[in-house]
């Protein structure tokens, strides 16, 4: 009989606990730790859902899910565990402090593909494991300053790499002298070190005094500093991963793409970030679900930002995507550093965005295929570091490595007037990427002082798969270095559909043709500096270049027409080709023509100027 009691007992204790199991809510404020807080006295375990509705600091803590309701306030000041989402109606802060998610299994995730359980917020999906910032929710996590990222000085003497280009040591043997002293910085934080060419590498912090460090784990990584003919410098830059708030996939490892979270703001909510690390977020082919991601929030947006935080994968699988503003007004994406992106990192993704700011943002390793749609995805299908619309502004933004620069695209395909007019690119450098640098795809686009170099087919222009026309784009002082280098028809201008293209200033030199154009475009380039080794790559169908000014000194002015397999100019093609050169300083090979002026035009470039050098254009235009 005695054993009988104690194992009623029991089981009537295990059906209790069962019962109050998953629900755990506080009745009181005080510290995550403190079991006296929460309902029961009993703190809340992995398979709990915990409710705060009350002032409470985590310390230390774990959950299945947490619910900050609304009214309540809750301070992150050490690590939570969850195991399920985070959703916040009231307000959560910290300065210090981990939120670690358990996703188990990230390919459940339904995002943003079907309704969620909520009919009046369709895109809710609380099984998306993720931290959801909820209507009239705010998440404020401020954390101590850390310099985002730097350029680096030069650490010994420029040598000659080309005509018009120079180099200079700048990253050497786990050493590098910044362009200023950081701010935040601790040994023991992860570096990522990289250059010009688009390599880049992580190192750990060793020592930092002043604008000079030393790390290790990267003592072979050379990173230079290129210091163009008009004397503008292309350094390579050390950014600082580290931060003290975090946001993590805790169970993310290498080889294994899944177990990643992500984080919301969905419609009325706000969404502040600053020196946050958001590590190992973004899981693969899931619409919707980013690291950072501003959801449809509208005018409501003002007031919500990412600043000076990091979003990166610790291991060499990529998150999807990095920072998305979706269709939102008045965020500010300002002093971040993207790293390891599968899909657009900096994605505005439905073209209704308009007065965002994205300044100073450093993105790093973005790369293709798409894995998600997007309204341009019919027009555009390559990988962009920054996917951006008219209508917001971008300053001094940078993109090292992956597929693509920048490109700056029409809203809504729509066309002309009906398209906001803000369409500037301020600044904006592409080092090393794979195909093109910075693009535009909207009419009347101005690009203030870009600066491409080792862009692997083009630095700036427009691609041909484009409808519409990009007439009178206007570029200010570009500096185009050794673009092109990876593809036998590179070049540092890309003229196709470029109607009406001006160029004004700026310095140009590399291996490669200068300017080229594919499919019918008009290039006018006011006072050019050009040093390459071929000014002019016709392909076929009408091309019109004319050069104002200047000083251009080049080893042939023709490249031979062998791109994709055109031996010679389409068959039948008989609309010519049109160079101009008004008042130039002309050098070819070791030809000078002072204050140089002519015209010419030939349909078939190829088979009649096999050599590709001055004597061969022999068609004068009256």
């Amino acid at each position: 009989m005695r054993t009988t009691a104690i194992i009623f007992a029991l089981l009537l204790l295990w059906l209790v606990c069962d019962a109050q199991a998953g629900t755990v809510e506080t009745q009181a404020a005080g510290k995550w730790s403190d079991s006296g807080i929460w309902l029961g006295g009993t703190l809340p375990g992995r398979d709990d859902d915990a409710t705060i509705k009350h002032a409470v600091k985590i310390d230390e803590g774990t959950a299945k899910t947490l619910t900050v309701a609304a009214g309540a306030t809750t301070i992150l000041e050490g690590k939570l565990d969850v195991y399920g989402s985070i959703m916040v109606s009231g307000v959560l802060e910290g300065a210090r402090g981990t939120l670690a998610f358990h996703v188990g299994d990230d390919r459940l995730f339904v995002g943003n593909t079907a309704p969620g359980p909520d009919p009046s917020m369709p895109d809710f999906h609380p099984a998306d494991i993720g931290l959801w910032v909820m209507p009239g929710g705010r998440v404020t996590l401020t954390g101590p300053e850390v310099t985002s990222w730097l350029d680096v000085s030069a650490r010994g003497p420029a040598t000659r790499l080309r005509n018009g280009i120079d180099t200079a040591p700048g990253i050497v043997a786990g050493a590098a002298t910044l362009m200023s002293a950081p701010t935040g910085w601790q040994p023991g934080d992860t570096l990522l070190l990289c250059n010009p060419r688009g390599q880049s590498t992580t190192a750990t912090l060793a020592t930092v005094a002043g604008d000079q460090i030393t790390f290790t784990g990267a003592d072979t990584f050379v990173g230079n500093v290129l210091i163009a003919g008009d004397g503008r410098e292309v350094p390579s830059k050390v950014a600082n991963l580290s931060r003290r708030i975090q946001i993590i996939g805790a169970d993310v490892v290498a080889a294994d793409s899944n177990h990643r979270a992500h984080v919301a703001a969905m419609p009325g909510s706000t969404l502040q970030l600053s020196a946050v690390e958001l590590r190992n977020l973004g899981p693969r082919a899931k619409l919707g679900r980013y690291p950072c991601h501003f959801h449809k929030l509208g005018a409501g947006g003002v007031g919500s930002y990412v600043r000076s935080s990091s979003v990166w994968q610790d291991v060499p699988d990529l998150g999807n995507r990095g920072i998305a503003p979706h269709a939102v007004a008045g965020v500010e994406v300002t002093d971040n550093v993207v790293y390891r992106v599968r899909g657009h990192a900096i994605f505005m993704e439905d073209g209704t965005e308009r007065d965002n700011t994205v300044n100073e943002n450093l993105v790093i390793d973005c790369f293709g295929p798409e894995e998600l749609a997007n309204n341009l995805s019919s027009v555009e299908t390559n990988t962009y570091s920054f996917w951006l619309r008219p209508g917001n502004e971008y300053s001094g933004n940078v993109a090292v490595g992956g597929d693509n620069g920048f490109i700056l695209l029409v809203n809504d395909r729509k066309v002309g007037s009906e398209q906001d007019p803000r369409r500037l690119l301020t600044d904006c450098v592409a080092m090393g990427v794979s195909k093109f640098g910075i693009q535009a795809a909207i009419q009347s686009t101005r690009m203030e002082r870009p600066v491409s170099v080792y862009a692997g087919e083009a630095g700036i222009g427009k691609l041909a798969q484009y409808s519409v026309n990009n007439n009178d784009l206007i570029v200010n002082e570009p500096l185009l270095l050794n673009n092109g280098a990876r593809y036998p028809g590179g070049e540092d201008v890309h003229g196709a559909f470029s109607n009406r293209m001006v160029i004004n200033g700026g310095f140009c030199a590399g291996m490669r043709a200068a300017i080229k154009v594919p499919q019918p475009g008009q290039i006018m380039w006011n006072n050019p500096t050009i040093r390459n080794a071929v000014l002019f790559h016709p392909i076929f169908l009408r091309s019109d270049i004319t050069l104002v000014g200047g000083d251009v000194e080049v080893d042939a002015v023709i490249q031979k027409t062998f791109l994709w397999g055109w031996k010679n100019a389409i068959p039948g093609d008989n609309v010519p080709h049109f160079m101009r050169l008004n008042n130039v300083a002309f050098k070819v090979g070791a030809t000078e023509f002072p204050n140089f002026s002519g015209a010419w035009t030939h349909p078939h470039w190829a088979s009649t100027f096999p050599g590709g050098r001055l004597e061969y254009f022999l068609w004068r235009l009256p």
